[in-house]
C-alpha cells in the first residue's frame, strides 16, 4: 500500500485503488491503451515508467495466473478535465505502450484484456480523488498509529551539539489496523466490495468459473 493510499484511509476510513480502468477491450500486440481515471493530478502517467496492466481473466496454466503483465508508457496523451466540486481531475484519454517479452521490450501487449473482466492499468503511488462510491467499503474499529520522530543527531550536524534549536523531525512511519467484515456479494460471480482491500494489501483476484472469487498474492 503506498503512502498516498495510507494518508487516504487515515483521512476517511476507505481506499480508493490506485488504477486506470481501461475504457474498451485491447487485443494482443495492441499499442495504444485508452484509459479513465480520476485522480488528484492531471499527469497520472508518465512516458519511460513502468505500470502494470491486468484483468480478472485467468488465462496461463491450471495454477490461474492472473492475466497480468509488464508495460512501458511511450506516449501519453490524456485530457484531464478539473472534478465539479473542484478537487481533483477526471483523465481519460490514450496511453501509448510497449509490452516485455523475452527480447525485452519489443512490440504490443502480450495478452487480451477487456473491460468486461475489470481490466485497468495500476498507477501506485498516484493519488487518486476519492469518489462517493469508494464509500461502499468501511473500515470498522480503525485505528492509526503514525510515528514521528526527531532526528537528534542531524540536528546536532545542523546546528551544533548547543545550538539549542529544535531538533529536526525525522523519519515518518504508521501502522494501520482495521476490521472488515467479509460479506457474500449475492452470488458466486459477483465480485465483494472489499476486493479493493485485498488489493491494497498486494493481492491479485482470480475467477473461479463455478465457485466462487479468490485472491492470489501479487508477486511482482
Amino acid at each position: 500500500m503506498s503512502s498516498n493510499a495510507l494518508n487516504q484511509v487515515y483521512k476517511t476510513g476507505i481506499l480508493a485503488i490506485e488504477q486506470s480502468l481501461l475504457t474498451q477491450d485491447e487485443n494482443a500486440g495492441a499499442t495504444t491503451l485508452h484509459v479513465s481515471g480520476k485522480y488528484m493530478t492531471d499527469t497520472p502517467f508518465v512516458v519511460g515508467k513502468t505500470y502494470v496492466v491486468r484483468d480478472d481473466t485467468d488465462t496461463f496454466e491450471m495454477a490461474g495466473s492472473p492475466n497480468m503483465e509488464r508495460i512501458r508508457v511511450t506516449s501519453v496523451n490524456i485530457v484531464a478535465t478539473p472534478m465539479v466540486d473542484g478537487i481533483g481531475y477526471s483523465c481519460a484519454g490514450t496511453i501509448g505502450v510497449e509490452g516485455y517479452n523475452e527480447d525485452g521490450w519489443l512490440g504490443g501487449i502480450l495478452n487480451n484484456y477487456t473491460t468486461g473482466n475489470n481490466a485497468a492499468v495500476l498507477t501506485p503511488g498516484i493519488e487518486m480523488a476519492i469518489q462517493s462510491a469508494d464509500f461502499n467499503c468501511r473500515f470498522k474499529t480503525l485505528a492509526d498509529a503514525p510515528k514521528i520522530d526527531p532526528d537528534d543527531e542531524s540536528e546536532r550536524f545542523a546546528t551544533g551539539d548547543e545550538g539549542r534549536d529544535p531538533a529536526i523531525m525525522g523519519a515518518r512511519s504508521g501502522e494501520i489496523t482495521f476490521t472488515q467484515k467479509l460479506a457474500w456479494a449475492g452470488a458466486v460471480s459477483t465480485v465483494p466490495k472489499w476486493r479493493k482491500i485485498m488489493e491494497s494489501l498486494g493481492h491479485v483476484m482470480r475467477r473461479y468459473t463455478s465457485t466462487g472469487i479468490g485472491f492470489l498474492p501479487h508477486t511482482w
